[in-house]
């Protein structure tokens, strides 16, 4: 198993009905700086991957659902 810094998290934007890929560590700072701001975040986690191609093909599979309960 990879060590937590070099995972990646898939996060989801419910207000763009966009996803996001970040390395999980950096995700972690970026919501300690969302708290500490008394601020809130627009992401939510969806999956935590061993790397940035597992990620990815994750978000493919992902825009699939979305097409279907998002249709444009």
């Amino acid at each position: 198993m990879n060590d937590i810094s070099e995972k990646w998290a898939i996060l989801w934007s419910p207000h763009q009905k966009r996803f996001h890929q970040q390395k999980f560590d950096e995700m972690i700072d970026a919501n300690i700086k969302i708290f500490k701001n008394r601020s809130q975040g627009g992401y939510i986690l969806l999956d935590i991957t061993d790397s940035q191609d597992q990620a990815r093909t994750k978000i493919e599979e992902l825009k699939k659902i979305r097409d279907r309960i998002y249709p444009e």
